[in-house]
């Protein structure tokens, strides 16, 4: 009742506030967080170009990532100690470029090898989905099975049929009484 006198408020209105207040969590990052309500940001865009499926980055799922110019200029201008502790992060943010750059040319050479290897399902839609290995997309690619597997990993491809995630494109294939698989 002292807290609402000195707030103005009726006690109803203290009980509220603080019911409120230790209803909140003060680590709200260590909850476990619900996927499925997950918004997903597709990392490639698949269309018809032309007659033929292409595939390519979506931009806004590509960090931008660059060197800043004026502070790479200013390298040569520092002293003999700094230039050198300077050249080597500079070396460092080169590389990490690099390796960002080949990740993202990676998961879209795989993206391209599904959308060439799924025509018919981008065409016709889930009754032509074929049987796809992550070893057939490796082989094409000449890689290794678990670099497929990590690109395709949680990545997600929008298409004019949907936004897929890549797992879907792959599946099993069993092998039939007749030799044959379905």
């Amino acid at each position: 009742q002292l807290l609402a006198r000195r707030l103005g408020a009726t006690p109803t209105d203290v009980d509220a506030a603080l019911r409120l207040i230790r209803s909140l969590k003060p680590r709200p990052g260590e909850r476990p967080v619900d996927s499925e309500n997950e918004a997903v940001v597709p990392d490639l865009i698949a269309r018809k170009i032309n007659g033929r499926w292409r595939v390519q980055l979506n931009p806004s799922s590509t960090p931008g990532i660059g060197i800043n110019r004026h502070y790479e200029n200013l390298i040569g201008k520092a002293s003999r100690e700094d230039d050198s502790y300077l050249r080597g992060q500079l070396q460092e943010a080169r590389w990490l470029i690099r390796n960002v750059e080949q990740r993202y040319t990676t998961i879209q050479r795989v993206a391209a090898a599904i959308v060439n290897r799924q025509q018919m399902f981008f065409e016709y839609g889930q009754v032509a989905l074929r049987p796809l290995m992550l070893k057939e997309i490796a082989d094409a690619l000449e890689v290794h099975e678990s670099t497929v597997s990590r690109a395709t990993s949680n990545k997600y491809m929008i298409t004019p049929r949907g936004i897929f995630e890549f797992k879907h494109f792959f599946s099993r294939e069993l092998a039939t009484d007749s030799g044959g698989s379905c």
